[in-house]
């Protein structure tokens, strides 16, 4: 299981210990990679990602989450965000199998 952390500055900005106490719960059940991006980072969310065809769970805070992300990380199960799951892509979070918690 490959489990990541991404972490906008927007977020941080609003909730500065949140970030960590998900990595903290989330190390305690193995590996996991946190990314704090920059504020002007603009490359979409698959492309922060090393190799993100093998990302099985995801928390992506403040940050956007587009169909062609999604689609890149084939073997993504979980996903968690700050926001709820947008209509435009329920559809594809279950075409792919995804829990969008």
């Amino acid at each position: 299981m490959r489990s990541v952390i991404v972490v906008h500055p927007d977020f941080d900005a609003c909730w500065p210990l949140a970030a960590n106490h998900f990595h903290t719960l989330w190390r305690a059940q193995g590996e996991v990679e946190f990314l704090r991006v920059a504020a002007f980072e603009q490359r979409p969310l698959a492309h922060l990602l090393t190799d993100p065809a093998s990302v099985t769970r995801l928390i992506a805070l403040s940050i956007s989450v587009t169909a062609p992300d999604l689609n890149a990380m084939k073997q993504l199960r979980e996903l968690a965000t700050d926001g709820a799951c947008p209509p435009d892509l329920q559809a594809t979070v279950q075409q792919l199998g995804m829990r969008w918690v």
